[in-house]
């Protein structure tokens, strides 16, 4: 029966090409679209669920005020990470990075531009990322410490294991390598393919250090138990206890 039933649509077919040919181009289409839809939607529904604690990390947001206008900024000033951490009961970790770069790796005659950022130890814990060579436990007790991706390893070192090896950074300084973990997926609010201890990025930019300055992200991770609510209340206005006449709060 389903035989006839084939047979018969391809007759119709061959007499009606041009109808046939409008109607199996708008199913294509149709079907296509579709598919578009569903893995945009699919992306969008399981953004950031790589990291198991996705629902307690959040970023600061900066927000300041100019002619009786209030903008708000990812910015932060330097010291903000470590007074929340210190002087704030709620949050687990705290973790600086800067705004990320393309910078320059070379191992021998080999030299690739690679995306990545400085940023303190604790946000290795606070992502919780996988690690597939090496550990990331204490990875930054070196300054001159590299954690870096898969496809960077692969990149630089083919089937050779990277732990140990070195990296030279911008033809200046050379980083060792301490742990390579999981690439991270196109819908991850964090895109890089190394870290490195941001007290190297620090020492480059002794500006950061006041709270004057408004150069570096800051990450927290809130303990199970806070309310984010609770934890906004105590924020506001926490710079401007800092820093005397601040327009960041």
């Amino acid at each position: 029966m389903l035989i006839n039933y084939i047979k018969t649509t391809f007759r119709n077919l061959s007499k009606k090409k041009s109808y046939g040919f409008l109607n199996i181009t708008g199913l294509a289409i149709g079907i296509t679209c579709a598919a578009f839809i569903f893995l945009w939607v699919q992306s969008e529904l399981t953004y950031n669920h790589h990291f198991k604690k996705r629902d307690r990390i959040y970023q600061i947001m900066n927000n300041q005020t100019y002619d009786g206008s209030t903008y708000t900024f990812m910015a932060t000033p330097g010291p903000l990470s470590a007074a929340l951490k210190n002087e704030i009961p709620g949050f687990i970790r705290t973790a600086r990075m800067d705004w990320g770069s393309n910078a320059l790796f070379s191992i021998g005659e080999k030299a690739i531009y690679v995306k990545g950022n400085y940023a303190d130890s604790s946000i290795l814990g606070m992502l919780d990322l996988p690690v597939r060579k090496g550990s990331t436990k204490d990875a930054f007790s070196d300054p001159y410490a590299l954690v870096i991706s898969e496809t960077m390893a692969k990149n630089f070192f083919a089937d050779e294991n990277p732990i140990g090896q070195r990296l030279l950074l911008n033809n200046d300084k050379a980083f060792v390598v301490k742990a390579v973990i999981a690439d991270l997926p196109e819908n991850s609010s964090f895109q890089f393919q190394w870290l490195a201890p941001y007290q190297v990025y620090e020492s480059n930019n002794k500006w950061l250090e006041s709270w004057g300055n408004n150069g570096t992200q800051t990450f927290v991770e809130l303990a199970p138990s806070v309310n984010p609510e609770d934890l906004n209340k105590k924020l506001k206005g926490f710079i401007q206890t800092k820093m005397e006449g601040a327009i960041s709060q």
